[in-house]
């Protein structure tokens, strides 16, 4: 449903990820000796949103940017690169299945998918938390980080 919305909103690489971790595990690991250096990299990557979504979704960014550095770049941010590489694959594969169900536009010249308009509204941090809480509705919660 989350991806169907994000089509519909333009806004899909974001939401491909987040579905993708969703539907397998968090990029995240925990070394036992440096749980708490673990804990601080996944924070660095949630900013200030106080969202594990937004913190997989970054981390998964940041990681794809490094290229050929990929691997260091995971060990470095304590993220699983296996776990990451079957987030990528996975994200096509439900870009793959949108393609099937005939909901994604592509370009007339190449017939490729236009993946630049499904992503007009992708920088939209609203847009993104809006489609998560409609794609995970009724299983939404709200933390007030000033409570304790």
């Amino acid at each position: 449903k989350m991806l169907l919305y994000a089509v519909f909103f333009k806004c899909v690489d974001p939401v491909l990820t987040i579905a993708a971790t969703l539907a397998h595990r968090a990029p995240f690991v925990y070394p036992l000796a440096q749980k708490e250096e673990a804990d601080k990299a996944k924070q660095s990557f949630a900013r200030d949103l106080c969202s594990d979504h937004v913190a997989h979704l970054n981390a998964y960014e940041s990681w794809r940017v490094t290229g050929r550095r990929s691997e260091s770049y995971a060990y470095r941010n304590f993220l699983s690169h296996s776990t990451l590489k079957m987030i990528q694959g996975m994200r096509e594969q439900f870009t793959e299945l949108l393609d099937d169900i005939g909901v994604v536009p592509r370009v007339p010249a190449t017939g490729r998918i236009d993946m630049r308009k499904l992503n007009e509204n992708s920088d939209s941090w609203p847009l993104v938390l809006g489609l998560l809480v409609v794609g995970l509705y009724p299983n939404v919660a709200r933390v007030d980080p000033k409570q304790k």
